[in-house]
């Protein structure tokens, strides 16, 4: 398992992170979007170490941004 930090966003602030133990980069977006939902905030980003790996926000035009390697 490789661990993720999600970092929920409300405007431009990070408002709350999470971390998760998930096994590759696709479980850990499908995991942002299941935790965004239940959250306040707007957007989620995702990211492994210091790299990221996409951002996921939600409204009427919900988008993922990837990042990559």
């Amino acid at each position: 398992m490789t661990r993720y930090r999600c970092h929920f966003i409300v405007g431009e602030r990070i408002t709350a992170s999470e971390d998760i133990d998930v096994p590759d980069d696709v479980s850990a977006l499908l995991d942002a979007e299941k935790l965004i939902l239940k959250s306040d905030a707007l957007a989620v980003e995702v990211w492994q170490e210091n790299r990221i790996v996409g951002r996921w926000s939600v409204g009427p035009h919900p988008k993922i941004i990837a990042g990559g390697k």
